[in-house]
């Protein structure tokens, strides 16, 4: 993450890394120990991976 500060704002930064830390922790769960996944948590998701990469783009 270190290096990647080189070349984006902190802010952004940080929102990525959280939506992304979010989003693989959620899906581990649902994956590996069976959590109930439904159509609320899919479009929470997905709508947190839209937004990291609207973040990208911007």
């Amino acid at each position: 993450m270190g290096i990647a500060l080189k070349g984006i704002d902190v802010s952004v930064a940080y929102a990525i890394w959280s939506g992304l830390g979010i989003t693989f922790i959620s899906l581990i769960g649902v994956i590996f120990f069976n959590e109930e996944f439904n159509i609320v948590k899919g479009l929470g998701i997905f709508m947190i991976i839209i937004g990291v990469l609207l973040l990208r783009i911007y």
